[in-house]
């Protein structure tokens, strides 16, 4: 397992009104402020999407000596929506990230399934399969994996995860693990045990820590327990959403994942 930076970690510099960090800046960032060689990008931090930019975040990334790995799509509008205009007009503007993320050699792409207020539709499933079925069948040509958060709406719950992953039926579709995002209604660990043998990223979620320097609301040591059973060997990436300092919040997380990592998979 590897460790990486979710740009959702940094996510009050981006959207500062005064003076917004710049996404082009972000790989040098984590390399000298983290000593992290690898990102997960925001489509929402995106100041364009033409070529000429996009030319110049891969050139950011090659002399930072930082990887692009993956990027997590939101605002997008509706996947699971069982309205089939409204599920179009999510799909278009979904597809072009799709573009996007081939053109900056990334591995995977982080669609949200969207549902929320309809996860108990029957329609809203079968929207989110077919949409999901047609944005991987679109990736292909790249060699892109797209991958499926346990967010909000319709996927909260792992075993509708589990459906879609069968119903849909695609080799390059895999779950974005989050280790806290799962409905108040789920088992957490029996979650993410369920969905852990599809991951293909995680996110190492972190709100506060304690005096031993845990994490208060999940327990790191198991969490990590149940993806090397699921012999997952994918980026661990950091997503730090506390109230206190952006960059203390993160290298107390790298410091923890490290912590309980055995020796000879830790990330360097």
């Amino acid at each position: 397992m590897k460790i990486a930076l979710a740009g959702w970690s940094l996510n009050r510099r981006f959207r500062d009104k005064e003076h917004p960090f710049a996404l082009l800046a972000f790989p040098r960032t984590v390399r000298q402020e983290f000593a992290i060689d690898a990102v997960e990008l925001n489509n929402v931090f995106f100041a364009s999407t033409e070529d000429e930019y996009l030319g110049m975040l891969t050139t950011k990334a090659e002399q930072a000596e930082v990887r692009l790995i993956g990027l997590a799509v939101d605002g997008i509008g509706d996947l699971s929506h069982p309205d089939e205009a409204e599920r179009e007009n999510a799909m278009t503007e979904a597809t072009p990230w799709l573009d996007v993320a081939a053109k900056l050699g990334l591995d995977w792409i982080r669609f949200n399934a969207g549902g929320q207020g309809n996860e108990e539709l029957p329609g809203a499933l079968q929207s989110c399969i077919r949409s999901l079925q047609e944005l991987c069948n679109y990736a292909q040509r790249f060699g892109l994996k797209v991958l499926i958060e346990n967010h909000w709406g319709i996927l909260s719950c792992p075993q509708r995860i589990l459906t879609v992953l069968h119903a849909v039926n695609a080799p390059n579709l895999g779950t974005l693990l989050d280790f806290g995002n799962f409905s108040s209604r789920v088992d957490h660990y029996e979650g993410i045990e369920k969905i852990a043998p599809f991951a293909g990223a995680v996110h190492v979620k972190t709100h506060q820590f304690n005096d031993q320097g845990e994490e208060s609301r999940i327990d790191m040591a198991r969490c990590l327990k149940i993806l090397r059973a699921a012999k997952f060997n994918g980026y661990l990436c950091i997503e730090y959403l506390g109230d206190g300092d952006d960059r203390e919040g993160v290298l107390q997380t790298k410091t923890l994942i490290e912590r309980h990592l055995p020796p000879n998979k830790k990330a360097h």
